[in-house]
C-alpha cells in the first residue's frame, strides 16, 4: 500500500471506528474485524483513559450537583457552623437570581466549554438543571414545585435557629416549659 493510500486507508478506518463507553469514566476503541465466513464483527482493542476535558465536565458536574445540595440544606450546616451562614446567604442570593432574573451560570459554561472540546453534545436545554435534574430526577412538570420545596428549605433553615433559641430563652424562664 503506498502512503497516500495507507492514509485514505487509515482515514477511513477512524471514521468507521471510535470510542465506545466501556466502564464509567473509560472508553473502548473499536476495530472492524472480518471473520471466517467475511462478516465484519467489531472488537475492543485498548481501554482509553478519559480525556482532559472530560474530567472538566465531570469537575463541572459534581461541582454543580454539590452547589445544588448547599443551596438546599446550607442553611442547616450553619446551625452548627454559624459562620457558614454568610456563604448560605451568597449562594441563595446567586440561586434565585439565576431563576428569576436569569444570570448566566458559570458552571453552566464551563462545562458547555469542556463538553464542545471533548467532542461530546451539548446540554439540552437551557443548563444543568434542565439537562441532569428536569425529566430524570422528577417530572418536567414539577419543575415549579421542585424550586418550591428547595425554597421552602431554605426558608426553614433559617428560621429554625429563631425558633430554638427563642423556645430555650422561654423554657429558661418557665413559660414554655412542660
Amino acid at each position: 500500500m503506498g502512503t497516500l493510500e495507507a492514509r485514505l486507508h487509515d482515514r477511513r478506518f477512524r471514521s468507521m471506528n471510535g470510542p465506545v463507553p466501556s466502564r464509567p469514566g473509560r472508553s473502548a476503541t473499536l476495530e472492524r474485524a472480518p471473520t471466517y465466513d467475511g462478516v465484519v464483527e467489531l472488537r475492543a482493542i485498548r481501554e482509553v483513559p478519559p480525556m482532559p476535558y472530560d474530567l472538566v465536565v465531570m469537575a463541572a458536574l459534581v461541582a454543580h450537583f454539590a452547589f445544588l445540595v448547599y443551596l438546599a440544606v446550607g442553611g442547616f450546616l450553619a446551625w452548627r457552623h454559624p459562620r457558614t451562614l454568610v456563604l448560605h446567604v451568597i449562594v441563595v442570593a446567586w440561586g434565585v437570581g439565576s431563576v428569576v432574573v436569569g444570570y448566566p451560570c458559570p458552571l453552566t459554561a464551563v462545562e458547555q466549554w469542556a463538553r464542545d472540546r471533548a467532542g461530546r453534545a451539548p446540554l439540552s436545554g437551557g443548563g444543568f438543571i434542565e439537562h441532569y435534574l428536569t425529566g430524570v430526577v422528577y417530572p418536567e412538570r414539577y419543575l415549579v414545585a421542585a424550586q418550591a420545596l428547595a425554597g421552602l428549605l431554605v426558608v426553614m433553615s433559617w428560621v429554625g435557629p429563631s425558633v430554638r433559641r427563642r423556645a430555650v430563652r422561654h423554657s429558661a424562664t418557665g413559660r414554655l416549659a412542660r
